[in-house]
């Protein structure tokens, strides 16, 4: 045999090693990937158990919880593993598993981690990121100063990550790994602990989505239940109301339960359940609840929303100790039943232990607590119809009067007293009027002498101080007396009380546009008589005294309207008839404006070059009206009038009396009135004339009138005006006609000189 070339041999050699190497390196391979997929199927396992825990999760996630960190420990070669929860910025349940993370959490007390703060978990949830620590011995410097750290070290860790916990994408936990070595967790595990992380934060949502499926089936079957009774017994509030404490009763897992209903300013029981304690139910259905802070029902009304007692036994500002004691009462929750914002009564649930009550069960008090306001109100409604069948009955007959009274109220007076009486059952209802300075009867019904007669009625001074109508009237508020005997009564009312042996009443004030033009007043010879549905059926036919006042004042105001327009459209007339002669119109004013303002008499004064004029007047007396002439014609610096006029506004003399001794109020003394009122006549913003309205008695000029002898005014300055245009339209007029005629000559001239240029 030949040997071979050395140089063959060793590239042979060469590539025998070649393969050895490749050889080697496959089975390195091998074994990687061998483990890889012993650790792939580690984890697969891990997820899948952790899936199926949450798929058994029903209403509690603890289990689930708890597995995901022990598994998570097992997977990762951890030494702890920790989930914690947040929520609303608090810390809530924490899952731990392994010393270090029981270490860390008894040397840092959770309530100095603040969620977001410069802590490992408080940064996880913070920042919604994962935070890897991969060296306790060098931590990155945003991370160096977390307080938490240098325990966990102490406790033997050297790596850590912190991964959130994601609800909707909103952080809602930590899922924080301890290792005991030095091994950075890989981008593989990194992503394998957001996944493990997700799967937690699934298991806490199918907890509570279960739970609230739950609660809501229960409270719905519940309601059901409830709405049906409130169907079957609608008018039998007792059995509806004892079925609403059962039910809330037993769904909050109290032990006791109560329904309390509003009874004017306290509160009384009107269901119970549970076991109370003989004891302590005699006090509680002997016993009456006042608003106040040291009681559930007391601080409910205060406050009008949900109240809880963590421990009543420890709670410093509850009062009855004994009490709760004697019934082993612990946690308490109060409910408001509110009717359009106004409470109506209270729920109280108690518990024989500390425990308070949570959200959900103060939320299902809540739904329990609006349908006993149902329920109450559909019994008002019940008692309400009723109460509102004789009250339309009886408010029909009043409309009828009114429809048959337009311009006289005293029928619908006695018809409203005489109705009062009987449907309320009140001794005595009358209607008083008042002026803003005295009060005086109008109707007045009793219910032993019937409808009573009032003739001159005694107008007496509204004094708050010495009668109670005088109070309703200054304070334009409802007066309910509801027992004499326990106040001070003025000598008026004593002495009536004496008479007539009242013990109660309600004065209802009389309002238009705010002010107080009369009383509707009741009385009752027992104390209480009168309550709040005699009190609101008082205020419908005080409502109707007021529809009758109103209507009888509208028609007289259209009666007084038709009649100015009519006086206008006249006066109107007469400037048309007389373009040229202002007097006819004066004449008109005069007398219309007297006849509609229900003046004693009138006059219209013109100012012409600085003369005052007396233009026209209504006679009143022979010497009375030769005195009014004599003044005039007078420069208009001595007439008074003059200065008041330069405002260009209508004047009111109230009381002739209070002006200084002058011309105006001499010739009042002559003529007899006591009032005036000017309005100026003003073109171009000047003064030209003046027209008066006097009146007898003292008083001022309603708004209407003081319009009306505006429009009186407005219409002399229209017709003034007419006859000043006309007179320059009739001057303009004579100005053409001569012009005309000069040119008409002067080309009758030019013809005849065009004719006869040489034979002049």
């Amino acid at each position: 045999m030949t040997a071979l070339p050395q140089d063959v041999v060793a590239e042979l050699k060469d590539r025998i090693a070649e393969l050895e190497q490749r050889l080697q390196a496959g089975a390195a391979d091998n074994g990687r990937l061998a483990r890889e997929l012993a650790s792939s199927r580690e984890r697969q396992k891990a997820s899948a158990e952790i899936l199926a825990t949450i798929a058994g999760t029903t209403g509690e996630a603890e289990q689930a919880l708890q597995q995901i960190a022990e598994t998570t420990a097992r997977l990762f070669g951890a030494s702890s593993v920790s989930i914690q929860l947040a929520e609303n910025g608090e810390w809530g349940k924490a899952y731990r598993y392994g010393a270090s993370a029981q270490r860390i959490r008894a040397a840092v007390p959770l309530a100095d981690l603040k969620v977001g703060g410069r802590n490992l978990p408080g940064a996880v949830v913070g920042r919604n990121q994962q935070i890897d620590v991969p060296d306790l011995d060098h931590p990155a410097p945003d991370v160096a100063d977390f307080p938490g750290l240098p325990h966990a070290r102490a406790a033997g860790t050297r790596t850590m990550c912190g991964t959130p916990l994601r609800s909707k994408g909103t952080a809602i936990g930590s899922l924080i790994v301890h290792r005991d070595r030095l091994e950075p967790f890989s981008d593989e595990e990194l992503a394998l602990l957001q996944s493990f992380a997700d799967q937690a934060a699934i298991a806490i949502e199918n907890a509570r989505l279960f739970n609230e499926t739950r609660d809501a089936l229960e409270r719905q079957t519940a309601t059901a239940d409830v709405l049906q009774i409130i169907s079957r017994s609608a008018f039998d509030l007792s059995s509806v109301l004892q079925t609403l404490i059962e039910v809330a009763a037993k769904l909050c897992r109290a032990d006791q339960a109560q329904i309390y209903r509003r009874q004017g300013e306290v509160y009384r029981s009107a269901a119970t359940c549970g076991n109370m304690r003989e004891a302590y139910r005699a006090i509680e259905q002997r016993g009456v609840i006042s608003p106040g802070p040291d009681t559930l029902v007391g601080r409910v009304a205060l406050e009008a929303r949900p109240v809880q007692i963590a421990d009543a036994w420890n709670d410093p500002h509850y009062g009855p100790k004994d009490d709760a004691r004697l019934g082993n009462l612990h946690s308490m929750l109060g409910v408001p039943l509110l009717r359009d914002g106004e409470l109506v009564g209270a729920f109280a649930l108690a518990r024989d232990h500390v425990e308070p009550f949570a959200d959900r069960e103060i939320e299902l008090v809540r739904t329990f607590a609006d349908q006993a306001v149902i329920a109450i109100e559909n019994t008002r409604l019940f008692n309400e119809t009723k109460d509102a069948l004789a009250r339309q009955t009886a408010t029909a007959d009043i409309l009828r009067v009114i429809s048959r009274s337009p311009t006289d109220v005293q029928p619908v007076f006695d018809a409203i007293v005489q109705t009062v009486v009987r449907l309320v059952g009140c001794e005595t209802a009358f209607i008083q009027r008042c002026d803003g300075k005295y009060f005086w009867s109008v109707a007045r019904c009793t219910r032993e002498e019937g409808l009573m007669t009032v003739i001159n009625p005694r107008h007496a001074p509204i004094d708050p101080s010495a009668n109670f109508p005088s109070r309703a009237i200054v304070g334009r508020t409802t007066l309910h007396l509801s027992d004499w005997s326990r106040i001070e009564l003025p000598e008026f009312e004593r002495r009536i009380q004496e008479q007539l042996g009242y013990q109660s009443a309600v004065y209802l004030p009389l309002l238009r546009d705010g002010e107080c033009i009369g009383v509707l007043g009741l009385a009752g010879s027992r104390p209480g008589m009168f309550g709040e549905t005699e009190i609101a059926l008082a205020e419908a036919f005080r409502d109707q005294a007021l529809i009758a006042i109103e209507n009888t004042r509208l028609f007289k105001e259209t009666q007084e309207a038709l009649e100015r327009q009519t006086a206008t459209s006249e006066i109107l007339k007469v400037i048309a008839s007389s373009p040229s002669d202002v007097q006819p119109v004066f004449d008109a004013i005069a007398t219309s404006s007297k006849r509609l303002i229900g003046g004693f008499s009138t006059a219209v004064f013109r100012f012409v070059d600085g003369i005052a004029h007396l233009a026209a007047f209504t006679p009143t007396s022979p010497g009375a009206d030769e005195l009014l002439k004599a003044g005039f014609p007078s420069p208009v610096e001595r007439f008074e009038p003059f200065a008041l006029a330069q405002g260009g506004k209508p004047i009111q003399v109230a009381d002739i009396a209070t002006l200084p001794d002058t011309g105006i109020k001499e010739i009042a003394r002559a003529r007899g009135f006591r009032s005036m009122l000017f309005a100026p006549l003003m073109s171009s913003g000047v003064p030209i004339g003046l027209i008066s309205v006097t009146r007898i008695e003292a008083g001022s000029f309603i708004d209407h009138h003081v319009q009306l002898l505006q429009t009186f005014a407005d219409q002399a300055v229209i017709a003034i005006e007419n006859a000043h245009l006309f007179e320059q339209v009739e001057a303009k007029t004579r100005e053409l006609t001569e012009s005309l005629q000069q040119q008409t000559a002067t080309a009758d001239v030019l013809k005849a000189i065009s004719r006869s240029a040489f034979d002049l």
